[in-house]
């Protein structure tokens, strides 16, 4: 690390009763825990950990709803609308962690969104972390479509929640981010509920890295979700179905091609079984022994171990159902998303192309003349 770097570093340090509540917390002592803050409610603004989390952050990340109402209720209005504001090392405000609560996140959202927040300033829902995502965005980036649900019914967002959110020199709209994290259900929603002009944002990319103006006429113009999600062929059955062997495709052709919704928040197949055998169990080890074993007993070992072999595979067969099932109800989604682009959007019917039975012309004319042939290429 250079000299510049490590004068520019952050340094944090904790005060002792943050460092006690730091233990009652990995204790899970949650008594302990609120008592230290009832006589040192300044503490409650204060760094909690490394990535400057305040403790209200931290008992909003683990859920603890009831905690998280206790700990707000210490403090006066405005110190509650400030607590709610303050954001982390990553911009994350209170509302942007509870997002991605595991259990009851719409109940967090809840208990948040009840404080008053002072009229002159910025609304929750509106506010942005490093990334210029808003809590919203950041729910439909990780797939949270429940969550999205309860913030357009109970609180109403619209397009405005939705800008475009920035790593580096690239502006990502929120469309392209759920396409490129496999989200058609949640860019399905958006699409179908909220706003069709979200189909009408374009990626982005401002500069080059040597700060020259970008020429390159795809990335100048913009990309819209229709194209990216052209180029990603393995989102549709026609790509993915090669690589799949013929057992596969066959329960992919049989599992019911109907009914499936894009409400999907939790797909089957992030847990993968693995399941092995050792072939070298059935096998002898010992050449001695198996010149003195009977002809019967050489045939049940090998009636066994194909058995088993066969169990297996049935086994494995078995757990990976829900994984072809997850892709095939991934590419009916994404079959789905393309017809809902197309209408949305018009900029796939200004792409250039050859008029209907018009000829096309080739020029078969190759200069014998290498001095010619590099003049014309020039």
């Amino acid at each position: 690390m250079s000299e510049k770097e490590m004068s520019e570093r952050k340094y944090i340090t904790f005060d002792h009763k943050i460092v006690k509540a730091q233990k009652a917390a990995v204790e899970k002592n949650w008594k302990g825990f609120k008592d230290i803050f009832v006589d040192n409610k300044e503490l409650l603004s204060k760094p909690f950990d490394l990535v400057e989390n305040t403790p209200i952050h931290a008992v909003a990340r683990l859920g603890k709803e009831q905690l998280l109402r206790e700990l707000l209720q210490m403090l006066t209005e405005t110190e509650q609308s400030e607590a709610l504001r303050k954001p982390n090392h990553e911009e994350n405000t209170v509302l942007h962690e509870v997002i991605l609560v595991e259990k009851n996140p719409e109940k967090m959202v809840d208990t948040i969104m009840k404080y008053k927040i002072m009229p002159d300033e910025e609304p929750l829902l509106e506010l942005r972390n490093d990334h210029n995502e808003t809590p919203a965005f950041r729910a439909a980036k990780h797939g949270k479509l429940r969550v999205l649900k309860h913030l357009h019914a109970k609180y109403g967002i619209e397009y405005k929640h939705f800008p475009p959110n920035k790593y580096g020199e690239k502006h990502c709209p929120i469309l392209h981010t759920c396409v490129l994290h496999f989200q058609f259900d949640v860019a399905i929603w958006l699409l179908e509920k909220l706003d069709k002009r979200l189909a009408q944002q374009k990626f982005r990319k401002l500069q080059e890295k040597n700060g020259e103006e970008n020429t390159d006429e795809e990335n100048n113009e913009g990309v819209t979700c229709l194209k990216l999600l052209s180029k990603m062929p393995m989102a549709f059955k026609s790509t993915e179905i090669l690589k799949m062997g013929l057992t596969e495709r066959l329960i992919y052709e049989l599992l019911p091609g109907d009914g499936y919704e894009s409400e999907l928040e939790d797909e089957a197949g992030n847990n993968s079984v693995k399941v092995t055998r050792d072939e070298e169990s059935s096998q002898q080890n010992d050449e001695n022994k198996k010149t003195t074993k009977s002809r019967v007993g050489v045939v049940f070992s090998r009636v066994n171990y194909a058995f088993r072999k066969l169990a297996t595979k049935g086994i494995a067969l078995i757990i990976s159902i829900p994984k072809i099932r997850d892709r095939k109800i991934r590419h009916k989604l994404a079959q789905r998303l393309v017809g809902l682009l197309l209408d949305s959007e018009d900029s796939w019917k200004n792409c250039p192309c050859v008029p209907r039975n018009g000829p096309i012309k080739f020029s078969l004319e190759f200069p014998s003349n290498v001095t010619k042939r590099k003049s014309i290429l020039s």
